[in-house]
C-alpha cells in the first residue's frame, strides 16, 4: 500500500503539472485584444483609452467625430462594438458607393461617346501643337543661327575697336614725340635765334672795329667806293709790309 500510495502521489503531482501548462498556455496563447486596439483598421478610425478605478473602463472614440463608439469593463466587448460600428460605416459607405455607380451608368455611352470625340479632338489638337512646335523649332534654329552670326560680327567689330584703340594709342604716343621734337624744336631755335643775334653783334662790332682801324690807317671806309677802299687798304698794307 505504501508503494501504491507513492505511485498516486507521483501521478498526482504530474497531472497538476500538466494542468498547470495547460491553463498558462492557454493564458499565453488566448488573442490579444490590446494588440487589436494598435492595429490597422481599427486605429486608423478609432482612438481607444483606459481610465483606471475600482474596475478599469475601457472607451473607443471616432478620431474625425469624436463621437463615443463603444464603452465598457470588458475589453474584448468595447474591441467587438468598435469593429461592428467599423463594418457598419463601410458597409453604408460602399452602398452609398453603389447607388452612385448605379446612378452613373446610364451615362457611361454618353461619357464614352463623349470621350471618342474628346480623344479625335485631342489628337488633331496634339498634330496642330506638333505643327506649332516645328515652326517654333525652326524659328529658334533660325534666331540660333542669326545670333551666331551677330556674334561673330561683334566679335568682329570689338577686334576692330580694339585694333583702332591701339592704333589711336599709338597716335597719342606719335603726337606726344612729336610734340615734344617740336618743343625741342623750338628750343634750339631760340638757341639758335639767341646764337645769331649774339653773332650779328660781334659782327657789328667787328665793323665798328674795321671803321675804326680804318680810320686809324687812313683808308676810305665809306661805303660807296669799296673796291678804292680795298685798294687804298692792300696799298697800305703793302707800304706797312716794306
Amino acid at each position: 500500500m505504501a508503494q501504491l500510495g507513492r505511485i498516486l502521489v507521483v501521478l498526482v503531482a504530474a497531472a497538476s503539472l500538466g494542468f498547470a501548462a495547460f491553463a498558462a498556455s492557454l493564458a499565453s496563447g488566448g488573442r490579444n485584444w490590446m494588440g487589436d486596439t494598435q492595429n490597422s483598421p481599427l486605429i486608423d478610425h478609432f482612438e481607444f483609452n483606459s481610465q483606471t478605478g475600482e474596475k478599469t473602463t475601457y472607451t473607443a472614440t471616432n478620431r474625425l467625430t469624436k463621437e463615443s463608439a463603444a464603452s465598457g469593463t470588458i475589453l474584448p466587448e468595447v474591441v467587438n462594438t468598435a469593429k461592428q460600428k467599423l463594418n457598419q460605416e463601410l458597409s453604408e459607405k460602399l452602398q452609398k458607393t453603389q447607388a452612385d455607380i448605379d446612378a452613373l451608368k446610364p451615362r457611361i455611352p454618353v461619357v464614352q461617346s463623349m470621350r471618342k470625340e474628346d480623344e479625335e479632338a485631342l489628337v488633331a489638337r496634339e498634330a496642330e501643337l506638333l505643327k506649332n512646335l516645328d515652326a517654333v523649332r525652326s524659328r529658334i534654329l533660325l534666331a540660333t543661327e542669326e545670333a551666331a552670326r551677330l556674334g561673330t560680327e561683334i566679335e568682329k567689330v570689338r577686334g576692330e575697336g580694339e585694333e583702332r584703340r591701339a592704333e589711336v594709342y599709338r597716335l597719342k604716343n606719335q603726337l606726344e614725340l612729336l610734340r615734344n621734337d617740336m618743343f625741342a624744336a623750338a628750343q634750339q631755335k631760340s638757341a639758335l635765334q639767341d646764337e645769331l643775334l649774339r653773332l650779328e653783334q660781334n659782327l657789328d662790332r667787328l665793323q665798328r672795329r674795321q671803321v675804326q682801324l680804318k680810320q686809324q690807317l687812313g683808308e676810305p671806309y665809306d661805303d660807296v667806293a669799296p673796291a678804292a677802299a680795298n685798294a687804298g687798304g692792300k696799298n697800305t698794307v703793302g707800304k706797312l709790309d716794306r
